[in-house]
């Protein structure tokens, strides 16, 4: 029973941090308090500079991490708030690893935490599987 307590609190808590280390980072793209890196390799300032030419991209990539973080910190929305993340956190070790050619910085990191929470949620997610009709 206490083990079982024990695990619930770490989620609990790895949630908490998760959605306000999101909110945080999409509340400065949205505010642009802290200069963000545009990258150290060619292809990765390449991209950053096309996400920027788009004139919306990076706006509603940040939106995603404000509204996704902000998602995480309720139990009852936090599935949805790890849906409205996922395609933001598989880009991340992507970049890392096809752009950055730095493949074990923050990649791996930020999809455990991804697969811990879904893992965590996954009776939530199980009715999106089911193929039964409703008719």
């Amino acid at each position: 029973m206490a083990k079982s307590r024990v695990l619930t609190r770490a989620v609990v808590a790895v949630r908490w941090i998760a959605g306000l280390f999101y909110a945080l980072i999409g509340a400065n793209g949205l505010l642009g308090l802290i200069p963000m890196p545009a990258g150290t390799t060619p292809a990765a300032m390449a991209f950053f500079s096309a996400l920027y030419a788009s004139g919306f991209m990076l706006t509603l990539l940040a939106l995603s991490f404000l509204i996704g973080g902000l998602l995480l910190l309720l139990d009852r929305t936090a599935p949805l708030g790890l849906i409205v993340l996922a395609p933001p956190i598989v880009v991340i070790p992507l970049y890392n690893w096809l752009l950055e050619a730095q493949p074990f910085t923050s990649g791996p990191f930020v999809i455990a935490i991804e697969v811990l929470l879904a893992w965590r949620y996954w009776d939530r997610f199980r009715p999106l599987w089911n193929s039964g009709s409703r008719e």
